[in-house]
């Protein structure tokens, strides 16, 4: 009797048991020589431990706003709060940090420590294509708790004899072009970082969504400044997700290491006053040492007698 009814409770409990989700990313990572947890597990771990959202594995911290627009989350370039703000750099690996709160520069986030294991809270720039330590580009923001999307174009359901058709999430570019600079332009790519002769000081971009229905902001004509040139390509898609395309755009300074340089008012050598100097003095100096020689001579030949 107590087994039969140790068993009918075992049954009754079981679907009351959880599981924590498990953290697909590992606990240290070690580069550079610098043991440190990855960005990517802090992040995740934020989001389930805040949430309750255990997101999926989406690989290096780049590719998280790709991957989780691919997926159907809703993804854009402003920044709120429990959302994930993702960057491109730091040697390609890219970085990402959970939004705690937003105010009117900056954001407050939880991110990972960069000298050792754990993490950190503080505050960063909330603006896209804003650069940080690291040669780090926020890219833009990932809405975890906003609604997904299907992710398909059109859906139709035969049972009602219905078609239902769903708004197009595809924000990217298919094609980017720069006037005057050569680079490989790649669809998954959303930073760019270009070196540029000082002779180019004007730029015009043009580019082509993969989508018709999505609109692009940004394609016009620059002026460059020397230094840095942050660009920003805002791709707008039918249903109102975003994709940012960032270019830094960097213009050398003029070179003047092979252009000599002239000799300052001071350091000029008077040469035509030096042979006039000369012409004034040379001959009646000559004539005096002539004739102390003739004196001599006559004085010598006096006292020979």
């Amino acid at each position: 009797m107590k087994k039969r009814l140790f068993i009918i409770l075992f049954l009754i409990l079981i679907p009351t048991i959880s599981y924590a989700a498990s953290n697909p990313y590992p606990k240290t990572q070690t580069f550079n020589g610098v043991v440190s947890t990855p960005c990517t597990r802090v992040v995740w771990q934020e989001a389930y431990d805040r949430l309750g959202i255990a997101l999926p594995g989406w690989g290096n911290a780049v590719d998280w706003y790709r991957n989780a627009a691919n997926a159907g989350y809703q993804v854009g370039s402003e920044a709120r709060p429990n959302s994930i703000a993702v960057y491109s750099g730091f040697q390609g690996y890219g970085h990402v940090a959970f939004v705690v709160s937003v105010d009117d520069e900056t954001m407050r986030i939880v991110e990972n420590r960069g000298d050792g294991e754990g993490k950190r809270e503080g505050s960063r720039s909330k603006g896209i294509g804003s650069g940080e330590q690291s040669d780090l580009y926020l890219i833009g923001f990932i809405y975890i708790t906003e609604p997904k999307s299907s992710g398909s174009s059109s859906s139709s359901t035969s049972s009602t004899n219905t078609t239902t058709t769903q708004k197009s999430n595809n924000s990217n570019l298919k094609s980017l072009t720069i006037s005057g600079i050569d680079f490989n332009f790649s669809t998954d790519n959303y930073f760019y970082n270009l070196d540029v002769p000082n002779e180019i000081n004007n730029i015009s971009i043009t580019g082509e969504a993969s989508s018709n229905k999505a609109k692009i902001d940004g394609l016009q004509d620059y002026d460059l400044k020397v230094g840095e040139n942050i660009i920003t390509i805002k791709v707008t898609a039918e249903d109102q997700s975003e994709s940012n395309y960032i270019l830094n755009i960097t213009r050398q300074e003029l070179d003047t290491t092979n252009k000599e340089e002239l000799p300052k008012e001071d350091e000029k050598i008077p040469k035509k006053k030096i042979f006039k100097w000369s012409n004034y003095y040379l001959i009646p100096i000559i004539g005096l040492i002539v004739l102390l020689s003739i004196s001599i001579i006559i004085i010598k030949r006096k006292k020979g007698k």
